[in-house]
């Protein structure tokens, strides 16, 4: 089964979103100066990357499909038009909001670097997660890295967050920007830690060996998720009234870059 993140910590995470405790951050001291800036401006330090621009899904892309198994997700609500994946949620017939989402079948590594480029309708009942999840489905142990979460309705307000191991230590940083528009996330996963980025400024530094994933390979997921409360425990704030109006999770294009040499 592709990504389904259950754990008791996004109750208290939702809880921190909803009262606007958006700077909070449990991380230790900041990692030294990362291998390379965001943005792609790294060929020479990372190499070069494997770019993504949603021209089709092809085979690299796994669509999930569990429209009756929480967090419900279709296949028939993803789609790729003009160079970009659009992932929906929506109200289905029976009254029940679903959701979409892909993962790379193609990129799993250990260690590497990441960035997507997005944006996201606002609406109550959906949130953004675009995360890299354990290849061989070993959560938590074998961690989580979440690139940004965007649960609030008006998509002003983002975390980003970590898992890792048996017990699943969870550490969480708070951002605020207009996630309605167009932006650029990112991350360095390396042995010595993990750093964040927004639009090519670093949010977010790691290096605490307990937060950091090295056990197994990651790969990345996109997804559009509905509420699902017994799954996230209030992370994603449900709904009430009447048939969800939409929301559509737009990525312009990702990139993967390989580890460097030696790890």
């Amino acid at each position: 089964m592709r990504p389904v993140r259950r754990n008791a910590f996004k109750i208290l995470l939702g809880i921190a979103v909803a009262i606007g405790l958006t700077g909070a951050s449990c991380a230790p001291a900041a990692l030294p100066v990362p291998l390379a800036p965001s943005g792609g401006g790294s060929g020479t330090q990372w190499g070069q990357p494997t770019v993504e621009n949603f021209d089709s899904l092809g085979g690299r892309w796994f669509v999930y499909d569990f429209p009756t198994t929480s967090p419900r997700r279709s296949r028939d609500l993803v789609s790729v038009s003009g160079g970009i994946l659009k992932l929906r949620g929506a109200t289905n017939a029976t009254g029940l909001d679903v959701g979409s989402g892909v993962s790379d079948n193609e990129f799993h590594q250990k260690y590497g670097r990441w960035e997507a480029r997005f944006r996201v309708t606002s609406g109550a009942g959906f949130g953004v997660a675009i995360l890299l999840w354990p290849e061989n489905g070993r959560w938590p142990k074998d961690g989580e890295v979440d690139l940004v979460e965007v649960p609030s309705a008006d998509r002003q307000r983002a975390v980003e967050s970590i898992h890792n191991g048996p017990s699943n230590l969870h550490t969480t940083h708070g951002i605020v920007r207009d996630f309605t528009t167009w932006h650029t996330v990112a991350v360095d996963w390396l042995p010595s830690g993990l750093t964040y980025y927004v639009d090519g400024q670093a949010t977010w530094n790691v290096n605490n060996p307990a937060y950091t994933p090295t056990t197994g390979q990651l790969h990345l997921t996109l997804q559009l998720d509905e509420c699902a409360p017994t799954v996230y425990g209030g992370f994603i704030p449900c709904r009430t009234g009447g048939p969800s109006a939409g929301t559509v999770l737009e990525v312009d294009w990702v990139k993967v870059y390989a580890s460097p040499p030696g790890l």
